[in-house]
């Protein structure tokens, strides 16, 4: 689980404008949504990213 949190925190710092867990989601193999979009939650409740204007997307 670390690993995956490690990857999504990283898909998530390259990017300059707001994703959806869907986008992130895109650059992996065998991957859930939802699984994605759960770790990005996680990585906004600990301060790691923010969740973007529109709803259901997030920013490093």
């Amino acid at each position: 689980m670390a690993e995956r949190v490690k990857a999504v925190n990283g898909a998530l710092a390259s990017v300059k404008q707001p994703v959806t867990a869907a986008d992130v989601a895109k650059g992996f193999a065998r991957v859930k949504v939802a699984d994605v979009g759960e770790i990005l939650e996680t990585l906004c409740t600990m301060g790691h990213a923010r969740r973007g204007q529109a709803e259901g997307t997030f920013l490093p």
